[in-house]
Parts: C-alpha cells; sequence; structure tokens
C-alpha cells in the first residue's frame, strides 16, 4: 500500500476509535437501559463529595449504591458496607440512573464515513479531499455521542437537589422500619 492511503486509513480509524476511550466507574449491574431507569429493584450508583466537619480539612469522596435519603440522612450501601452520610456533610452528588448510549453515533458516523475513504483510495489526486468531506459527520457524531455521554448523570447541587435523586434509591420513601441494614448487599 502507498504511504497516503496508510494516513488515510490511519486518521479514519483514529477518528473512529477516539470516542469510544471513555471508561466508567460504575459498576456494569449498577447500569440498566434507559427505558428501566428507576424501575430496578436496585438504587442508582451515586458518587458523593463530602466536607470534612472542621471547614479547612480536605473533601473526601464517597460512592455506592443509593439505598434511601431522609430528611436529615443519605444512606449508601458501599463495598465496605451500610454507610449513614449526614446531608449537611454532601458538598456535591452524581448519580448514575441509566447506561449511556453512546456508541451509537459514532459507530453510524464511521460507517457512513466509508464511501469517503474508499474515494480516496480510488482517486489519485483529490483523494484526500473526498476523505475531508466526511470529517464534519465525525466531528457531528462525535459531539452527539459525548452529549449522550454524559446526559445520563444528574448533578447535585448544580441541577437537582437530593430529594430529586431519593427517586432512583432503592427505598425512595426512606428506610423501611426493622429493616437490617447488614443484610443488604450490592448487585
Amino acid at each position: 500500500m502507498s504511504k497516503r492511503i496508510n494516513r488515510i486509513i490511519q486518521l479514519t480509524v483514529c477518528l473512529i476509535f477516539l470516542t469510544e476511550c471513555q471508561s466508567s466507574m460504575v459498576p456494569r449491574a449498577y447500569m440498566p437501559g434507559p427505558s428501566m431507569a428507576g424501575k430496578s429493584p436496585a438504587g442508582s450508583w451515586i458518587v458523593m463529595t463530602l466536607q470534612q466537619d472542621p471547614p479547612l480539612s480536605p473533601t473526601a469522596e464517597i460512592s455506592g449504591e443509593l439505598i434511601a435519603i431522609e430528611h436529615d440522612t443519605v444512606y449508601l450501601l458501599t463495598d465496605a458496607g451500610f454507610v449513614k452520610i449526614r446531608r449537611s456533610n454532601i458538598s456535591a452528588a452524581i448519580l448514575y440512573p441509566f447506561r449511556p448510549q453512546s456508541a451509537t453515533a459514532p459507530i453510524i458516523a464511521g460507517l457512513s464515513l466509508l464511501p469517503n475513504m474508499i474515494g480516496a483510495i480510488a482517486m489519485p489526486d483529490p483523494g484526500v479531499a473526498v476523505l475531508l468531506l466526511g470529517i464534519p459527520l465525525v466531528v457531528t457524531a462525535t459531539i452527539m455521542g459525548l452529549n449522550e455521554h454524559f446526559g445520563n448523570r444528574l448533578r447535585y447541587p448544580l441541577k437537582y437537589n437530593l430529594n430529586d435523586l431519593g427517586k432512583f434509591a432503592r427505598f425512595p420513601q426512606g428506610l423501611p422500619p426493622g429493616l437490617d441494614p447488614t443484610k443488604l448487599r450490592l448487585k
């Protein structure tokens, strides 16, 4: 293959696969599809930033399944066990109610770019110009994919309050009376 064709293929592969270089820290069991958000028997995954009691101490971050939110306490289930957090100690929170569908747009863009690649390889002189015609499509799909990827997050205090996040808890009405927290397990 010529050097030009190799560069065209490398550029295309980079544009397609760069959008998929995103990883998630949320366990897969807590990422239902968008149609199942709020219907799962388990709570959604939440990451909280906590302000420690002395105002000058550093912040801490904790993540786990949201069990319940009550008037003064938030309950989480983490790898370490059942945790109670005072609402006043929570400075920020991000809740992940469903799995993002961000892979669809970049895949469609990549497939739509195939005719441009074939044209760039087949035409000797204006080949790169033909390939460049498809780049706006890839850029648009990448932006759409990123928008969808970050659209599955509910942020406290930026847009939602803690009570709004409570409907994605395992127990949206609060902890049931007589619940033994030691019997709760992560998915």
